[in-house]
Formats: C-alpha cells, sequence, structure tokens
C-alpha cells in the first residue's frame, strides 16, 4: 500500500490462477471474458458530510473505495486504460459506525507508516479482498463514465452498490492525517458531475443466490436469459466469482 499524493493505492500478487475477477451483470455485454483485478484505492473529505464521488438518495459518504477492474480482452491494464470499457470500477461508500467491517482495523493501523507522499508499506498478515468490501453486492447502481484519476479515461463501467461499508471515525481520521506536499491529503475526490444524457441503471431482479465464503454467487446461466428478456434499464446481479473471497490477496508483498 502506498501513498502516491493523491489517495492511498493498494496492489496485490497472485498466482496467475488465483486473480479476482468479476463477470455478468452490467459487465455481461462489455466482454464475455470478465474483468480482473488490477488495484484498489480510496477517497475522502475532511468531515463526515463529504468524501464519496457519487450520491445515493442525494446523500453523500465521508468516503468511497474504488476497486479497479480491467478487460481480460487487453493483455495488460496500460493497453485497456484508452480502450471503451477497457476498465470497470466497482465503487462501494463508507459510513461511519461503531464497529469496522473486515479488516479496516489492521489496514488503517497501518496508514501512520505512509503518513507523507511516496511511502509505502507490506501488509505481514494480509486478509481476503473480501474483507475490504460491502458484505453485500446484491444491490448496485450502473452507468458508463470516466475515471475520476489520471488519465481519466473514458468510456468505464461503473458500478456503484448501495450497501455502506462501515469505518469508525478513528479509522477515518486514519486517512484524514496523511500527507501531501506539506499539507493534508484530504478532499481528494472530484466533485459531483452533471449526469447529461447518460442512462444511470439500477439492479432488482432476484435471481438464486449460492453462498460461497462472504461474498455470494449468482446462478448466471439461468439468470441470462431474464436478463436478455428484461427492459434496457434493467441489470442482474453482478456475479463476483470465488477467487474474490477464497484468495489471500496480498500473497508476495
Amino acid at each position: 500500500m502506498t501513498n502516491n499524493g493523491h489517495t492511498v493505492l493498494v496492489k496485490m500478487s497472485y498466482n496467475e490462477d488465483e486473480i479476482p475477477s468479476v463477470r455478468g451483470g452490467p459487465l455481461a455485454e462489455k466482454t464475455p471474458l470478465g474483468y480482473q483485478f488490477e488495484q484498489f484505492h480510496f477517497h475522502w473529505g475532511e468531515n463526515d458530510t463529504i468524501g464519496s464521488e457519487d450520491l445515493i438518495n442525494n446523500r453523500a459518504y465521508p468516503a468511497e473505495l474504488h476497486v479497479v477492474l480491467r478487460n481480460l480482452e487487453y493483455p495488460d491494464f496500460a493497453s485497456a486504460l484508452d480502450k471503451d470499457h477497457g476498465i470497470a470500477v466497482m465503487a462501494f461508500f463508507f459510513q461511519v459506525g461503531d464497529k469496522s467491517t473486515g479488516g479496516y482495523e489492521g489496514f488503517t493501523n497501518l496508514l501512520s507508516q505512509i503518513d507523507r507522499k511516496g511511502k509505502s508499506v507490506n501488509m505481514t498478515n494480509p486478509l481476503p479482498l473480501g474483507e475490504y468490501i460491502s458484505k453485500s453486492v446484491e444491490s448496485y447502481f450502473s452507468y458508463t463514465g470516466s475515471l475520476t484519476t489520471p488519465p481519466c479515461s473514458e468510456e468505464v463501467t461503473w458500478i456503484d452498490f448501495t450497501t455502506p461499508i462501515d469505518i469508525t471515525e478513528k479509522q477515518l481520521n486514519a486517512f484524514r492525517l496523511l500527507t501531501a506536499n506539506d499539507d493534508h491529503l484530504k478532499n481528494n475526490f472530484r466533485p459531483i458531475q452533471p449526469l447529461n444524457d447518460r442512462t444511470l441503471y439500477k439492479n432488482y431482479i432476484e435471481i438464486p443466490i449460492h453462498n460461497m465464503g462472504s461474498i455470494p454467487l449468482v446462478d448466471a446461466e439461468n439468470a441470462a436469459g431474464k436478463w436478455r428478456a428484461q427492459a434496457a434499464a434493467v441489470l442482474l446481479p453482478l456475479v463476483v466469482l470465488a477467487a474474490l473471497s477464497r484468495t489471500s490477496i496480498f500473497r508476495g508483498f
């Protein structure tokens, strides 16, 4: 994990056959191959009323997690960046509570070691990627937009999950204490953008759920026919492959 002066950026190493990947839902018509995990990073505000880059029912959240994925039609992240639908981002919002979700206690304890721009630290006791995202991935919005950080590529598929991640005030403040260029690294979110002519999709179809670890899998084969039969403004719940919850995601750090 690295303080790059813009955010906390986390990259991970895997065996080739264990890299987390995502397919189905709003990604199904982009490629049959699915999308593969590349990195995740965070955006946050100086107080609990701002920080997220999108609103849900006109509500802003104090922080937002972006899990960045690469279209498997392209061999690497650089070649996917300038392609239509070469990149997808799964966005998760944070809400302040008395307890945190999954692995954020240990994660935020490390932030003091990357308090300045350019500093990095390796996690010695990594947790699966599923410990850092919402416990529910069944409800979401999706739209086509752009990356909110350089190079701000267009035609990116965004998937905004509506179930927040819990984080404590102390843990959130650990992000706010980070610095970049002799100033605190905060309010590192892009202002809310107008919808313009974009179509915003919301899923609501109920399909069979198979529990595996902390992240559910959906019956994509049976659901595919329902997806094609529904109106264009309806999406199937996202299919998250088993590797997302089973694999130790910081292997090799």
